[in-house]
């Protein structure tokens, strides 16, 4: 496990960026991509890439702009969906060290302290929540790849699905 080491930015985008990524939402096509957390059906999302677009430029702007984490090379950036399913904490840590860093910008969905994402610190074969980091609009989570984390809309007030960008680098 990496370092806990986490940098949270409210107001993350410019106001104009981040209301053409809602405008945007409508015309995403998910995709599964087959998106299943190490063969477990616990943690399945939906995606679509948007690198080099117009939009991962803005949000590497506001990265080098605003993040304590330095962006070397991008492994990934994409849209995703996250549905109503139960906790599953994971790390998103590469074996060949393709990235260090990750950025969960929530988007769209209900604001909801239970629509966030919980950080957790590993004691043998159990899981403690360390930090429980609700769902606001256009917060930015960054955090080192090693840290164990988790969707946890398993205690949400309703099942709509929370809308997000992630980025790896």
């Amino acid at each position: 496990m990496s370092d806990f080491n986490l940098q949270i930015i409210d107001n993350f985008l410019p106001n104009d960026v981040y209301n053409d990524i809602l405008n945007h939402i409508p015309n995403i096509e998910w995709d599964g991509m087959n998106h299943i957390y190490n063969d477990k059906p616990e943690h399945v999302w939906y995606s679509q890439n948007i690198e080099n677009s117009y939009f991962s430029q803005n949000i590497k702007e506001a990265i080098r702009k605003n993040s304590i984490f330095p962006i070397k090379e991008f492994h990934m950036l994409s849209f995703t969906l996250a549905t109503k399913v139960k906790a599953f904490p994971h790390t998103d840590a590469s074996p060949q060290k393709l990235y260090e860093n990750q950025l969960l910008l929530y988007i769209d969905g209900n604001n909801d302290m239970n629509k966030g994402t919980g950080f957790y610190v590993k004691n043998g074969d159990n899981y403690d929540l360390n930090t429980h980091i609700g769902f606001y609009k256009n917060r930015a989570l960054l955090f080192k790849a090693g840290v164990w984390h988790s969707p946890l809309l398993f205690n949400a007030k309703d099942s709509i699905p929370r809308i997000s960008i992630i980025a790896q680098f």
